[in-house]
């Protein structure tokens, strides 16, 4: 018997579980594939992190992000959220209700014309107005991961890879999971399994919580630059171009959305015309990197059909799902606010407003192109 089992140790659940283990409660964080897997959305050495939003629940949670991240990086010893600045160009309408929503918050942000931004910045070509947040930048995604498990295991967490979940059952006021054939009771699960969630848990707790999840494969090259500096960047339009530097000095680049929709547990190794069209892109607005791919990766993006997640609760059951590639910012926060949810369950707290529950989804129109 422990307090909680997390399925899934990937960015919310590695986050989650060690949210809860330095809470004091116990906790069993499980993952069907091998430790530092590349079979989800979490794996890889950077991420952008990022204020711009046009929803100011987005960017609050951000902003709440900060305080962990620093906490999580002195645990670590080491750096993983490094302020190079993000710039965001493009649709205007867009950029208008970024602005506003950081301005909202108190977050920081810069406006600059074209011509200006590339000065500054002459790895890049723009399209209009540049907003430039400079308290943004990037976060070392594979370093958080090891921190999160390092730090819950350092605090009695137990952590179990290649342990395949099969099923979330509710039994009594707590749960049973089982682990390839073994049952394992707890107080709550935490089931942050991406694409496979819905398959895990009951079905009206799927119903309830699980909102329909399209799985993609998606693409990023790296590029070897020949000009900086290199902020992270984002090109909003109805094609999203996005790119950050990364920790071994190359230029990652990636078009958000524009993989097919396969399942789970189907990822091709590579998708055919990906790279050549980043290689495309890169050639037309990324002008500061020599545009032949040096390597590509596909990553899989679980998401709704808004691009909001899901942070909710039903008894014993919490689940964080829908992340679908702009998640991993707000890492310390997603992992407090699934601790909320499961010490709300344990009868150990409130969890207060929940921005992030399921059936906020109803109604809601997608935003082609739009990272919310």
């Amino acid at each position: 018997m422990t307090d909680v089992v997390v399925v899934g140790a990937g960015m919310a659940g590695a986050s989650a579980a060690w949210a809860l283990a330095r809470r004091g409660r116990s906790v069993l964080l499980v993952d069907r594939f091998a430790r530092g897997h590349d079979r989800g959305s979490s794996h890889g050495a950077e991420r952008i992190f990022r204020f711009g939003y046009t929803e100011p629940a987005y960017v609050q949670l951000a902003q709440e992000s900060l305080a962990g991240w620093h906490e999580l990086q002195a645990a670590a010893g080491a750096p993983l959220l490094h302020l190079t600045g993000v710039v965001d160009h493009g649709d205007a309408g867009e950029l208008a209700e970024m602005t506003a929503a950081c301005e909202s918050v108190g977050i920081r942000v810069e406006t600059l014309t074209g011509a200006e931004a590339s000065a500054r910045w002459p790895g890049l070509r723009f399209e209009g107005d540049v907003v430039h947040q400079p308290d943004a930048g990037r976060v070392d995604a594979d370093r958080t991961l090891i921190a999160c498990w390092e730090q819950a295991a350092a605090a009695g967490a137990a952590l179990r890879f290649d342990a395949p979940v099969r099923t979330v059952r509710r039994d009594g006021d707590g749960v049973e999971v089982t682990i390839g054939d073994e049952v394992v009771r707890a107080g709550v699960a935490v089931v942050a399994a991406a694409g496979w969630t819905a398959a895990l848990v009951e079905p009206d707790v799927a119903d309830a919580l699980v909102p329909p999840i399209t799985v993609t494969a998606e693409t990023c090259a790296w590029f070897r630059p020949t000009v900086g500096p290199w902020p992270s960047f984002i090109h909003r339009g109805a094609d999203v171009g996005y790119g950050l530097g990364s920790p071994d000095g190359l230029v990652k680049v990636g078009l958000h959305g524009s993989g097919p929709v396969i399942e789970p547990d189907a990822r091709p190794a590579d998708v055919p015309g990906a790279v050549g069209a980043l290689e495309g892109y890169a050639r037309a607005w990324v002008p500061g990197v020599e545009p032949t791919a040096v390597r590509s990766v596909v990553c899989l993006f679980a998401s709704t059909a808004t691009d909001d997640f899901v942070l909710d609760r039903l008894g014993p059951v919490v689940v964080g799902v829908g992340f679908g590639g702009h998640g991993f910012k707000f890492a310390p926060a997603v992992g407090d606010r699934l601790a909320n949810l499961a010490d709300e369950a344990l009868g150990l707290g409130d969890a207060g407003s929940r921005p992030f529950a399921a059936a906020r989804l109803t109604g809601r129109v997608a935003r082609p192109g739009s990272w919310r």
